[in-house]
């Protein structure tokens, strides 16, 4: 692909590090340049959230309602977690909002367009949970929600509509993955091409597991030069 096809925001990045244009300037010219992300992202999206997100809790509303046209939704066998397993979520719900707010932190203090455009970088942000997994606010945003649903089904039934709801949405958060991968290699070109070598799209563990071998690697190195100088 040429060259003016692809990594069309290095110059803003380059403008912004060195100080020669101000978050606001970098954001408006990722609207004039067409590279925001609602260029990009597809309806399937949103439809699978959607979708998930009603299939998980139309059994709930079905009985709070009234809905006779709903009524045999109650009578779908239902599983509800027990507290070793809901405590455990709790924990793990409260981790991905870390999360979430440390990727939402790190876009803005170091995507180079500040709070108001932390979701249309300019900048390629690759520490914190950026070095684990390439998309970890879709990741985070996923697990959060399976994770309400099973915390919450001693109060909101979870049946088999449930799981497939669950899955629907982790797919259209997938996808949205996808879609996100293919805008950041338009605007980083190569420099993206070799983060997504490195760095997984959601899969945590290998990510995980790539992180700790490029940090012995690392150390290895600096042990290497130290018993050279």
């Amino acid at each position: 692909m040429a060259d003016d096809e692809e990594g069309k925001v290095r110059d803003l990045a380059g403008k912004r590090q060195r100080n020669e244009i101000t978050a606001r300037e970098a954001y408006d010219e990722i609207y004039r340049r067409g590279l925001q992300h609602g260029n990009y992202s597809s309806p399937i999206t949103t439809f699978g959230m959607v979708a998930g997100g009603i299939l998980c809790f139309i059994t709930f509303f079905a009985g709070v309602w009234h809905l006779p046209f709903l009524s045999d939704l109650s009578q779908l066998p239902t599983i509800v977690f027990p507290p070793a397993v809901i405590y455990p979520a709790i924990i793990l719900l409260m981790l991905t909002v870390v999360v979430m707010a440390q990727t939402l932190y790190l876009r803005a203090t170091k995507g180079g367009t500040g709070w108001k455009g932390e979701s249309e970088t300019v900048i390629l942000v690759k520490e914190g949970p950026y070095s684990i997994v390439r998309h970890g606010a879709v990741l985070s945003t996923s697990a959060f929600f399976t994770l309400l649903t099973v915390i919450l089904s001693p109060y909101v039934p979870f049946n088999i509509l449930s799981v497939v709801g669950n899955i629907l949405f982790f797919l259209a958060c997938y996808y949205s993955a996808v879609e996100g991968d293919k805008l950041n290699v338009l605007k980083w070109g190569d420099e993206y091409r070799q983060y997504m070598k490195e760095v997984p799209r959601v899969n945590f563990v290998l990510g995980l597991w790539r992180r700790a071998k490029r940090r012995n690697k690392q150390d290895m190195e600096v042990g290497s030069s130290n018993r050279q100088s």
